[in-house]
């Protein structure tokens, strides 16, 4: 037998297309005339090349007899048809073959040694032994399975299927076992792998499969597939892991387990039943979060949602939060739903937050459905109102565009532009208002209430509750009057200028009156004769079963230090008729001007 040589697949010509070459030939070294020791040549060497022709059927080739040859004979068998008809070498008289007695393919040769008494032994028994192919130069180290292709290089020994064989166009198995390399320069390692696609290759573990147009790769792990399910995929590669599909161009998945990459240019970096399935997509790991949106991001934790609808949007961690909106973003928490395009979610759990450009900071079941709204925490609350804001607190509702609240809980801000500073189950409804502390009610455009049970309703009113447990039964507060005065005239006051805007008594209602400051400018330029000083109109008006009454003193004249040039009369008293506080400039002495005068309440209702 053959020991201690360097020849070459190459250096042999006995299988070739041609059946030319001599047995002799066939054991030369490249470069020397000798031929090998131990081969003994017959009268003709044709008897030691035995052609198998199967083109008929399946058959089987008879070895020498053992007996009638010296020990140390080779004999080559080779098939020499091209169909798939399988031929199989047996001994006479009782000689044993030992080794693989199969052959397949067309120019596929055996090679046999006579070693014992009645005893063919197959140089595949030898370590190093291998099967050349000269007609398309492949190589195998073992016998059976289907056609090698051109060039392809087949180093496994152990197969369970005849297509686990190296069968693309200068496909190479390098290792391992029940390995397919059945694209064109692809490359197999491992255990079960199959590699379909051209210029592909499976590198390590077991069960994988790598398909699609080429270029694609799996590296390592069990049971994952590349390019199997879209037959485009190209570039695509998954690294190791187990049961992970990477399906698109450019696509790649890092490890874990049963992620799925679908997208192109997507990727996902490690975790379980995660999925990357839009162009450019991205999950960095976790559990069952899946990236549906084009330049989507998930980069954490658990059945986080980055949907179809959400392009450019991102995830970083928490659970259950599903992203809806474009450009928007949830770093944490749980079960928050972002609807809103450019949307933003700090943390917390059971957040919405529904409109473009709003944010939420944290807490637990607050809604922003307001364009630019803002939730900075708490829980319960609700921002509705456009470029509103709440920071902090419990069960607020804020409507009103660009409001506030600022702690507390259950307040309502309805007002545009309003605000509440903590507290408690206060409402605003009017525009430009505020209100700080507990059941307190606000209505009045500009109006400010405080204390307790207090109501503000109407316009610029500043109103402090005593607490009765009734809005508006008990409380002091201030009223503003101001209105152009003509000359030669008697005016009414509104409240804060407002047109059609005064104290309106309701029936029960009893208030104490006084008049704290007034004051009136003539033209444009600063006057000191313009100025009243202590005005000290006061007084009671109540309405009762329906009927308004009041009692004043007054009326009281405008001390003046120059009353030449203007003298006016300040006027209060009840407006039986309209059931209200009437607030008067007498001007029929003087030149236009206008008037301001601040009065302050004490007031009780029931």
């Amino acid at each position: 037998m053959l020991q201690d040589c360097d020849m070459q697949p190459e250096d042999l010509d006995c299988c070739g297309a041609d059946g030319g070459g001599s047995v002799a030939d066939f054991f030369r070294f490249a470069g020397n005339s000798d031929v090998l020791p131990g081969y003994v040549a017959p009268a003709t060497d044709a008897g030691f090349m035995l052609n198998l022709d199967l083109s008929g059927g399946a058959g089987t080739v008879a070895l020498p007899a053992a007996a009638g040859v010296l020990p140390g004979t080779i004999v080559a068998v080779r098939k020499t048809d091209a169909t798939n008809n399988v031929g199989t070498v047996i001994g006479q008289g009782g000689d044993t073959v030992s080794g693989p007695i199969i052959l397949s393919q067309q120019y596929e040769c055996l090679i046999y040694e006579r070693r014992g008494a009645a005893e063919w032994v197959s140089w595949a028994n030898d370590d190093g032994y291998i099967h050349p192919n000269i007609t398309n130069g492949s190589i195998r180290v073992a016998t059976g399975g289907n056609a090698r292709g051109a060039e392809a290089r087949d180093w496994q020994q152990s197969r369970a299927a005849a297509t686990q064989v190296a069968s693309g166009a200068r496909a190479g198995i390098l290792n391992g076992q029940n390995n397919t390399a059945a694209g064109a320069d692809s490359t197999s390692c491992g255990r079960g792998n199959d590699v379909q696609a051209p210029e592909s290759g499976n590198f390590s573990g077991n069960g994988n499969e790598v398909s699609g147009l080429g270029y694609n790769a799996n590296v390592a792990g069990q049971d994952n597939d590349v390019g199997k399910l879209i037959g485009g995929t190209a570039r695509a590669v998954n690294l190791g892991g187990n049961t992970n599909t990477v399906d698109d161009i450019d696509a790649a998945n890092v490890g874990g387990t049963t992620n799925t990459v679908n997208g192109s240019q997507a990727a996902n970096l490690g975790g379980h039943d995660n999925s990357a399935q839009a162009l450019d997509a991205a999950n960095a790991g976790g559990t069952n979060n899946d990236v549906l949106a084009p330049q989507g991001f998930n980069g954490g934790g658990s059945n986080n949602i980055v949907a179809a609808t959400a392009t450019e949007s991102a995830n970083i961690g928490g659970d259950g939060n599903n992203i809806n909106g474009d450009d928007a973003a949830n770093a944490g928490g749980t079960n928050n739903v972002l609807d809103g395009d450019r949307a933003g979610n700090l943390a917390g759990n059971d957040n919405s937050v529904a409109a473009a450009d709003a944010a939420n900071a944290g807490g637990v079941s607050n809604v922003i459905s307001g364009v630019k709204g803002f939730n900075g925490g708490g829980t319960d609350n609700d921002v509705s109102g456009d470029n509103a804001a709440n920071v902090g607190g419990d069960g607020k509702t804020i409507t009103g565009v660009d409001a506030a609240a600022v702690g507390g809980n259950t307040n309502t801000i309805n007002g545009a532009r309003s605000v509440a500073l903590g507290g408690q189950n206060n409402q605003l409804d009017g525009d430009n208002a505020a209100v700080m502390g507990a059941g307190n009610y606000v209505a009045g455009e500009g109006a400010f209430a405080i204390g307790r049970d207090a109501a503000a309703d109407r316009p610029c009113e500043f109103a402090q509750g005593a607490g009765s447990g009734t809005q508006g039964a008990a409380q002091g507060g201030q009223l503003i009057y101001a209105a152009v005065c003509p000359g030669g005239a008697v005016t009414e006051l509104d409240l804060a200028n407002v047109a059609g805007a005064y104290l309106n008594l309701l029936d029960g209602d009893n208030y104490a009156v006084q008049v704290r400051e007034a004051t009136a400018k003539v033209g444009g330029a600063f006057s000191a004769a313009a100025w009243f000083a202590n005005a000290a109109n006061s007084g009671m008006i109540w309405r009762d079963a329906g009927v308004t009454a009041g009692i004043f003193s007054g009326p009281q004249l405008g001390v003046m230090n120059d009353a030449a040039v203007f003298a006016p009369t300040l006027e209060l008293f009840a407006d039986v008729a309209n059931n209200r506080l009437a607030v008067y400039i007498d001007n029929t002495g003087g030149p236009d001007a206008y008037a301001v005068v601040v009065i302050g309440y004490a007031k009780r209702n029931g």
